[in-house]
Order: structure tokens, then sequence, then C-alpha cells
């Protein structure tokens, strides 16, 4: 998995919905109580249990008890038929049936009906096995369960079946060890061990869950911060972990935050492709045989996910709001990496301008906003536009506002304000956001979001991210792998018309591996790709350069004779 799993991570947040609402002390929301069980066969976890005791649903015959996913942004889940479940109330055992909604833009999910009206509480117990992957499993947002040495790991979706709907439960989660190895651990995104909290049932749906015999950085868990590992990946986990918090800590104080929980989680791929994906206060990173995670590294990753905390926009389809959710995501994970000392200056225009390049050669640049939306599930391509789209736009918007109110205001003054907006419960949309920028920009603010949202190519002002820095033209390659980039173990998707075709690649050839890795051969311009084929039993190699026309664009450079202090990033 490349970068292209990051794209997934806001769809993620959005349907977590913890956190965000409140609940008045006085409504008692209903108790839903979950055991997790891991069975274990003595040498591996073959399946997880769940038990759920659901107070008083008050169903009428043929209504939905659970609800679960299929598939999701293309990963498959544990898809449990009803026979599977076991249910009972107060008048004794309950039949399930299963009813598949109709797909939407994300997946597909099953619903699980009541054969006869619900009397007291109801008890479900399930168990769900992890699921089996290999060196040519295809990458993509980490939601399925999988084991790992000692244990397993994965998310929500994969095996969680729970109420639908977005009415506030009181959660209790615990963990049942007792058939695992003596010192394995159960942790949850809010937490390790037995958790309380009031949310939406999806909360469930929407968080990491590990358990087995777990290594952790604090080394006890406790503390609103920790990051969770089963073997030993091929990098400095403490030495992350350290920097990770210290980001962290950093990021919460920025957004007036501090001391809210956030928990990531590492594991290991067999197949090549890292990349990870962001649930509710959480963060999953996968790492493969050779370590690699995605594209800027473990740290812009990490930096990129944990920003998910904060900046979104309220309402309005994922389509529109995207250039916010992930532009904000690009620019504050630098920006602040910048700021806490975590990034030197020219580490943060290598990064800005490998970020300039992926969206000024992006085929689908002039495509609106509404109009990408609508194939981020078919072309990878369309997934990454708003990425660069919302970090270009947003870097001239603060040039605009610092500007315009002689260095009064920045975006910072108009991000965190709706971000500190919609924590007190004021709902903050696109019309807010045009609202609060135009307060100093006048109409300009309108016609500029309107030229984004409509797909016109950014030209960023001169004097963004000045005096330090200045904006110069750039003439960047395009990079074309030539087949799916979500599957690197095999040759999958091939474009005929492709340098890697030409060379000798075919659909199916087995990939025992890639030099340099995709990640450093996107990033240098002069890098070559050999590959390590098979086809019927016989390995060979070929090679073949992956840059294709070069396309117009821009740039930044460091002005010589400013010195580092007066930049004001």
């Amino acid at each position: 998995m490349t970068l292209l799993a990051r794209s997934f991570a806001a769809i993620a947040c959005a349907f977590a919905l913890a956190f965000n609402g409140s609940v008045r002390a006085d409504e008692a929301p209903p108790s839903l109580g979950v055991t997790l069980a891991p069975q274990w066969d003595g040498e591996e976890v073959i399946a997880l249990g769940v038990s759920m005791l659901i107070t008083a649903p008050e169903l009428d015959e043929g209504e939905a008890l659970l609800r679960i996913p299929l598939m999701l942004v293309g990963t498959p889940t544990a898809a449990l038929a009803a026979d599977e479940f076991e249910a009972h109330d107060d008048f004794g055992a309950l039949v399930l049936t299963a009813q598949d909604e109709d797909p939407d833009a994300s997946g597909i999910y099953r619903r699980y009906l009541v054969g006869r009206p619900t009397a007291g509480d109801v008890r479900v117990s399930y168990a769900a096995p992890p699921r089996e992957v290999d060196a040519q499993t295809r990458g993509g947002p980490l939601f399925d369960m999988r084991r790992q040495e000692n244990g397993l790991i994965g998310a929500g979706v994969y095996f969680f079946a729970v109420p639908p709907g977005n009415a506030p439960w009181t959660i209790t989660l615990d963990w049942d060890l007792s058939a695992m190895p003596e010192g394995a651990r159960g942790v949850w995104s809010l937490g390790e061990g037995r958790q309380q909290t009031i949310a939406p049932a999806n909360l469930l749906n929407f968080s990491f869950y590990a358990a087995g015999l777990l290594s952790s950085e604090s080394e006890d868990g406790e503390g609103n911060f920790s990051i969770y590992w089963f073997e030993d990946p091929p990098f400095n986990v403490n030495a992350l972990a350290r920097q990770t918090r210290a980001l962290y800590d950093y990021m919460a104080r920025f957004f007036d935050d501090e001391g809210a929980p956030y928990r990531i989680f590492i594991r290991y791929n067999v197949h090549p492709g890292g990349g990870g994906t962001a649930l509710a206060r959480s963060f999953m990173v996968g790492y493969d045989p050779q370590g690699e995670t995605t594209a800027g590294g473990m740290q812009q990753l990490l930096a990129h996910e944990m920003a998910h905390n904060w900046p979104r926009l309220s309402g309005g389809a994922h389509a529109e709001t995207a250039w916010y959710t992930e532009g904000t995501a690009e620019f504050y994970s630098l920006v602040l990496l910048l700021r806490s000392g975590q990034m030197d200056l020219d580490g943060f225009i290598s990064a800005i301008n490998r970020r300039a390049a992926n969206y000024y050669t992006n085929p689908h640049l002039a495509l609106s906003n509404i109009e990408a939306g609508a194939l981020f599930w078919s072309d990878p391509r369309a997934q990454r536009l708003p990425y660069g789209r919302g970090l270009l736009y947003l870097i001239s918007v603060d040039a605009q506002l610092r500007e315009a109110t002689g260095g009064a205001v920045s975006l910072d003054d108009i991000v965190v304000g709706i971000f500190q907006a919609q924590r007190d419960g004021e709902a903050v949309g696109l019309e807010g956001w045009v609202e609060r920028i135009g307060e100093h920009l006048g109409e300009q603010a309108q016609a500029g979001f309107d030229a984004m949202a409509a797909g016109e190519t950014i030209t960023p002002p001169g004097n963004a991210f000045a005096p330090c820095l200045r904006v110069v033209p750039a003439e960047f390659a395009t990079f074309e792998l030539g087949f799916d980039d979500f599957r690197l173990g095999q040759v999958t998707s091939l474009d005929e018309a492709s340098a890697a075709y030409e060379a000798g690649a075919r659909e199916g050839d087995i990939i025992h591996a890639m030099t340099p890795p995709l990640r450093v051969a996107r990033d240098d311009p002069e890098a070559a790709i050999t590959l390590d084929l098979e086809r019927d039993g016989e390995r060979f190699e070929i090679s073949f350069d992956p840059r294709g026309e070069s396309l117009p664009g821009w740039k930044w450079e460091r002005v010589e004779g400013v010195d580092e202090s007066a930049c004001g990033i």
C-alpha cells in the first residue's frame, strides 16, 4: 500500500462519531455491553469471539437488530451469515435473517433482521476468523483483522455487527483473555482493558483493536498516548514513539485540545506496501518485509493522520469537503513538524514540492470536486487529488489572509476557530468556511473557493511562505507505474500502453521484488524501476523508466540571505 491508502483516512474519521456530540446527563443512554474473547489453538488466534448485551431494543418483526459492512472501500470483511449468530431475549431464541443493502459509494452493508418482536434485553454471540492474506493480497485501508505473531490486530468494521443508527449508547467494552498466552493484553482505540464511553454503536466499527503479547510505549499503556506493536519492526519504534508523542502534544496544544487520547497501532504486512488508516482517536500503520511504509516516511505519515483529529467541515458530501479534510492534514502535518523542530526547512521545502508535483501531474487536475469524487473508488489518481488541491488552495488562502490583514490573521486563526466552534456545538460547513475567510478577503473569498471547487489549476501567490521562500515556475515529470499500485506482489490491471508492458511485464506476473521501492522511485526523477518477476515458474527481470511527459507547475525555493528565524511559516 502506498500514499493511496491515506486517502481513506478521512472517510473513516467521518464515520466515527464519538467525541463530537454531547449527551445530557438526565437522558441516560441505554447500555451496550461488549466482551471480546480471542480464541487460541495453542499456536495462533483462530477467531475473535464477540458477546453483546443490548438493553431493551424493542424491535418489531422484520426490524434490524444488527448491521455490518460486507465490503468497505474495496476491503472485504468477515461477511458473517445470519446463522453464525446466536441471539436470545426474555422469550428465548431469536432467529435472524440477513438482508443486504444496496451498494453505496463506500461499500455494501448487511442487516440482520429479527423474526419476531423482541422482549427485554437481547444477548448476541458469534465468532469471526481473521482474514487470510499472502504476498499477493491487494493493499488498501487497514480495515481487516489479521493474525500477527502471538495475537491479532485490525479494525471493528471487519468483525463488529452493531445496532444500526446514530443514537448514543453507554458502551462498555471488556476483554476475556483467558484462552490467550500468559501476559496477553487487549487494547481498543479508547484504551487498554475495560473501557466505557457514550457514543453511537458504530464507534465500535470505526475503531482499532489488538490482542495478544503486545509491546507498547508507554510500557504499561497508561496515559493519553500509546503506541502498540507485536513483532519488532525494522525501525526504531521507541524513538518513533517519543518523536510522535512530542508532535502529538504540540498539535494538541495548537488546537487547544490538550489531554485528548490518541493511540497508534503498528502491524506487519506479508505483502509489499505500507501505509495507514485513521479511525476514532487512533491510527494504524502497516509496514512490509522491507520496512516500507509510505512516501515521505513514517514521520510524515503519522503527522498527517494525527492532524485528522481536528480540522473538518460539518455536513456536505465527502467529495465536496475532502479538499479541506485532506488539505488541512497535509498543511498542518508539515507546518507543525517544522514549527515543532522535528523537520528542518530543507525537509519542509522538499515535502511541499513533492506534493506540488503530485498535484500538477495528476491526470484529473481539471475535474471538479464533485467529478473527482465520483471516481474515488475506481481510480486511485482521483483519490490523490484532494490532497494536493486542498494543500495548494490553503497555502494560497493563508498568503491572502496575511497580506489582507497585515499579518494579523492567518490560516491558523480560521482553522482553529472552526474547530473550536464545532467543539462548542456549532455546525460549520462550506458556507461557514467562505464566510469566515470572506470577513478578511471580501468577494475574493467566494471567487477563489468556486475556482478551486470547479477544478481550475491553482497558482500559489508569489508571497506564499514569504519572505523565507519564493514561488517559481517548474516542470514536473509524470509518474505511471503501469499497473495496480495497491497490489505490489502481482502485476494486475496492467496498462498495455505503459513502459512496464513495453519492458515485458504481463498481467498476472508474480512480483518477487521491486527496486528501488515504489516510494523511492516516486520521489527520484532519475530512478528506473527493476522488477524481479515470475511467470509459469520462470524468474526473470525487467527494467523500465516510469517517467513520462513533463508538465508545468509551481514550486518553492529558498530566498538567499533571509535568516530562517524570519520565515514566519
